[in-house]
Parts: structure tokens; sequence; C-alpha cells
């Protein structure tokens, strides 16, 4: 019995290794990637969309109220105050929305290049945590249940 129990477990855990490891890897790897990729897209463009809409409406707004506010005194100041509000609201607000197109498109660039940092980041994690979480209950199950049925 001794013997025959010490060949039985050695060949049944080798086999089970070599079947499980094979086939858990398959399986984790697949479910790991689509569900890291789920998960990542939708956390990464929460933040990345945040963080950029911030970061671009702040600086938008300072540059554009900073130049508007430099070109509104200096013609205030030098035109008669009726034309004065004319012009000057009238080159403050194409100024702003100038420069609000210019940050728009760099808030653009800014918050794809985030959105793909966080994504590549948050990806690797999640998949090598799911990964080695799917990997060794799979191997488990699968090793007991070779081991069971090769003793046997």
């Amino acid at each position: 019995m001794a013997i025959a129990v010490t060949f039985a477990m050695a060949i049944a855990v080798t086999f089970a290794m070599a079947i499980a490891v094979t086939f858990a890897m398959a399986i984790a790897v697949t479910f790991a990637m689509a569900i890291t990729v789920a998960i990542a897209m939708a956390i990464t463009m929460a933040i990345a969309v945040t963080f950029a809409m911030a970061i671009a409406v702040t600086f938008a707004m300072t540059f554009a109220m900073a130049i508007a506010m430099a070109i509104t005194v200096t013609v205030t100041v030098t035109i008669a105050i009726a034309i004065a509000i004319a012009v000057t609201m009238t080159i403050a607000m194409r100024t702003m929305m100038a420069v609000m197109t210019v940050m728009t498109v760099a808030a653009t660039r800014i918050a794809a290049g985030i959105a793909a940092r966080i994504t590549a980041g948050i990806a690797a994690c999640v998949t090598a945590c799911v990964t080695a979480c799917v990997t060794a209950r799979i191997t488990a199950c699968m090793t007991a249940r070779a081991t069971a049925r090769i003793t046997a």
C-alpha cells in the first residue's frame, strides 16, 4: 500500500500539475484580460477625463482672463467709455474663445496621454492579480481532482 500510494501520488501530481497549469493559464489569461481591460478603461476614463478637464479649464480661464483684462484695461483707458466697452467686450470674447479652443486641443492631448499611462498601469496590475488568483484556484481544483481519480 505504501509503495502503491507513493507511486500513484507521484504520477497523479505530475500529470495533474501539467494539465492543470496549461488549462489554468489559458483560461486565466483570457478572462483576466477581458475583465481587466473593461475595468481599467472605465476607471481610467473617469479619472483621466476629470483631471484633464480640471487642468484644461483652469489654464484656459487663467490665460483668457489675463489677456482679456490686459486688453480691456489698455483699451478702456485710451478710448472713451462707450467705445471702450464695445471694443473691449468684442476683443475679450474673441481672445477668450481663441484661447479656449487652443487649450481644449491641448487638454485633449493631455487627457489622451494621461489616460494611456493610467490604463497601462491599471491593466498590468489587475491582469497580474486576476491571473494569479484564477490560476491558483484552477490549479488547486484540477490537481485535487486528478489526484483523487488516479489514486482511486
